[in-house]
Formats: structure tokens, sequence, C-alpha cells
């Protein structure tokens, strides 16, 4: 998958230096599902590939994976149970702020076909945030 993967912070940053740290410190890499599933377990933030290792929107370049967060209102197991994640979810982890009682999480769908257009990137994000009920801002 062409991503973009950030090894020099691990789980959120807590403070607005630590964001602006991470937003420019990303490396564009191919990797397997599984591969980054294993960087995501270490706790290494992704995104699609950009320009000038910054994270932004005017920077994107391609991605070859539509991810979906899922801060409220369906629980892991019930969505680990959805026809559609069965059939095509690549892999599923909690988040930092993940509880028993506040379910949070993210799916992460390989795609066929890589998306190299901003517009087409921004409305496949979209539709497959409103299909599950994910967090729009993602």
């Amino acid at each position: 998958m062409k991503l973009a993967i950030n090894t020099t912070f691990i789980n959120k940053p807590k403070t607005k230096d630590d964001y602006k740290k991470i937003c420019g410190s990303f490396e564009n890499v191919e990797v397997s599902s599984e591969e980054l599933s294993k960087l995501v377990q270490a706790g290494f933030a992704f995104c699609p590939q950009i320009k000038n290792n910054w994270k932004k929107a005017s920077n994107f370049l391609c991605s070859d994976y539509l991810a979906v967060d899922i801060d409220e209102g369906v629980r892991l197991e019930n969505m680990l149970e959805h026809g559609f994640v069965k059939k095509y979810c690549s892999f599923i982890y909690t988040t930092p702020n993940h509880t028993e009682e506040d379910h949070r999480f993210r799916m992460v769908f390989e795609l066929e076909e890589t998306i190299t257009e901003p517009v087409m990137m921004k409305q496949a994000m979209s539709g497959i945030s409103k299909k599950f009920g994910g967090d729009p801002s993602c």
C-alpha cells in the first residue's frame, strides 16, 4: 500500500508543538497491510502519501487505503460482524482513547486501485465514513 508513515512520534501528540512536529515528519513508503498493522501497533501515525513530508490536504499525492475512525455509537464486536467489514476490511485497531465503555477504533481498507486525485480521495473518505457513522473530520 502506498502511504506515508511517521516513526518519530508514538501515539497522539499532546501539545501544539508535538502536533507541528508530527505533521512535518512523514515519509512516503509502500508497505503491505500486515506491515502497516505492525507499524500501527507500535503507535506510529500514517496518512496518504504527501509532498514535502508535510501532512495537509493540499500536499496529497496518492493513497492505497481508506480508513474510518469510529468514536461513538458502535461497539467493536458489533462492527466485526458487519458483512462489508468481514469481506473488505484489512484490519481494525483500537485508538488510544478506547475504553470498555467508549469504543474508539479505526478500520483500514486496502484499495484495489490507487487514488491519485484529491477530490476522489475526499469523496471516497466521506462515503466510507458515512457508511459506518465514522468521524467526518477524518
